[in-house]
């Protein structure tokens, strides 16, 4: 085991040897931090004690590099944990906006230059039911929410492109733990009728008198309420009410669903599921965005493959909810489908984890990271927490599944999570990531680009140069590890490489750039 976090470590320092490069590197030092309310819609929190919805607003926390210029900057949607639940109900130490993994991973997204948006959701569900069928039912209304949400949280930026200096092409969406269950669901749902037309298995989400668990309106056939819209689509865009004459709680005409932002796509480019699962494979197709997944194959609150989800109502009991596919099931089809193909644009010098997956996953899976945690119960090792009892009272019970909960070991494990995200994500995005990527390019060799490269070996000092006046636009130099050890901006037909201050003797890899293509020749210093 500890040669394996020796392991991560040394990958997760990868881009600490890189020149500062945005999307790539922490290139601004601080960020601003701003609350936004991004729409509004109805809650059934407030139903067992009320008897109705209640309107709440949707939050979010908008993390933006300070003193940065670019007006047009991807923006990451991060939907946190919590099992659809108040902390006062679930009584953990995270499960809002201001949980300490959502505020570091956004921190350092925002410092690499993009636009991180922490966003809350609406909660609420019943995970305590005395059936299936009503636990079933709860929880996926409760998705089908978050779905809404994020998706209205979107389109509120995608609206509001020019106050946030967002590119309204590159959105990713991210998904925590409960929040990767929307976040896989936002990047996979194309339509309503794929929540009903399951097959993982068929029919999951009706009832046993054959009544869909979510109706986004009544049929035209209806005899009393033709078309009459209840939760509303799967993108919020409805006005979505409880039918009248319904005794409740919630009783008739309460809503359910609010309109926002209905002129704006939903879009997304990439999603990125870290612990959650997938509602049912079948949504998964040929149009799904790229996905990235992490998760502990060991997690005993999200199946890795498929598998029925259990909720834990005590440390020894849990009840059974609804089959879902988790990380390893999602990528296993998103890469049979050709959908993350996109990951092989990825230089492999930049890439030093398919070993390692493969070695986890007892076969190469793209967008896939299993991670393991330190114990047999840490399902998730990137979370930490305050432990002061003022400002955290739960915090003692989140050591029952992470013990050696620490800021140290969560960063430790975050930045392996970042390592394995920042390449993937600059080719999903199609970001300005140089050196990174193949951008498209193919390779070249000595017969298209005559290169010379002397001495070789070399003390200190290599030439670099072409034989046909060719252009070398960048110049990249890489350890044996795939480590990235120095960016060269070039545009000529020669170059001076000079080694690096403190380079040990070894092999090395140069990565030269051309218009037509990229080209890569070992050196060594000896």
């Amino acid at each position: 085991m500890k040669k394996n976090y020796l392991l991560i470590l040394l990958v997760a320092f990868t881009f600490l040897q890189v020149s500062a490069q945005r999307y790539l590197t922490p290139i601004f030092n601080t960020v601003n931090v701003n609350t936004v309310i991004y729409g509004e819609n109805y809650t059934v929190l407030a139903v067992p004690t009320l008897g109705k919805t209640l309107k709440q607003p949707l939050v979010a926390r908008v993390y933006t590099p300070n003193g940065d210029t670019e007006t047009k900057r991807p923006v990451v949607i991060y939907m946190h944990t919590g099992n659809f639940l108040p902390q006062s109900v679930t009584q953990s130490p995270n499960g809002n906006l201001d949980d300490s993994c959502a505020i570091e991973i956004c921190t350092r997204l925002a410092k690499m230059g993009y636009v991180a948006v922490s966003a809350d959701y609406r909660l609420g569900w019943n995970p305590v039911a005395q059936t299936q069928e009503e636990r079933t039912n709860t929880l996926i209304n409760a998705a089908y929410r978050g779905v809404q949400d994020g998706r209205t949280c979107v389109r509120y930026f995608k609206k509001n492109y020019t106050t946030f200096g967002v590119d309204t092409t590159k959105f990713v969406i991210w998904g925590q733990g409960t929040g990767g269950y929307p976040a896989l669901a936002i990047a996979s749902l194309s339509s309503y009728t794929e929540v009903l037309t399951t097959t993982n298995p068929a029919g999951k989400f009706f009832k046993a008198d054959g009544t869909p668990m979510v109706i986004w309106k009544l049929p035209a056939s209806h005899p009393q309420l033709p078309n009459f819209v209840i939760n509303g689509d799967i993108e919020g865009k409805d006005l979505g009410l409880v039918p009248p004459g319904t005794v409740g709680p919630p009783k008739g005409g309460d809503t359910l669903c609010l309109p926002n932002h209905i002129n704006q796509n939903s879009d997304v480019q990439l999603c990125v599921n870290m612990g959650g699962a997938l509602g049912d494979l079948s949504w998964l197709d040929k149009n799904t965005p790229p996905m990235i997944s992490f998760q502990v194959p060991w997690d005993p609150f999200a199946p890795y493959q498929s598998a029925v989800l259990r909720v834990p109502i005590s440390p020894m009991v849990s009840l059974p909810v609804v089959e879902v596919q988790g990380a390893y099931t999602t990528q296993e089809r998103m890469d049979s489908l050709g959908n993350n193909n996109v990951f092989d644009k990825i230089l492999p010098s930049f890439d030093p984890f398919k070993s390692l997956v493969t070695a986890r996953a007892g076969k190469y899976i793209r967008g896939l990271f299993p991670l393991y945690g330190d114990n047999a119960t840490d399902s998730s090792p990137w979370d930490f927490w305050s432990t002061d009892s003022i400002q955290n009272p739960y915090w003692k019970n989140g050591l029952v599944s992470n013990p050696n909960m620490s800021p140290a070991k969560a960063k430790r494990y975050i930045d392996t999570i970042m390592t394995y995200y920042i390449p993937r994500a600059c080719v999903a995005l199609n970001l300005p990531c140089a050196g990174t990527v193949t951008s498209n390019q193919d390779l070249v060799s000595n017969l298209d680009v005559p290169v010379t490269i002397a001495p070789n070996p070399a003390e200190s000092v290599i030439r670099i140069e072409t034989a046909d006046q060719t252009i070398i636009k960048e110049i990249y130099l890489y350890d044996i590890n795939g480590r990235m050890i120095s960016v060269n901006q070039v545009n000529n037909t020669q170059f001076i490489l000079n080694r690096p201050s403190g380079l040990p003797q070894g092999l090395y890899t140069v990565g030269l750039k051309f218009e037509k293509g990229l080209m890569y020749k070992k050196v060594m210093f000896n």
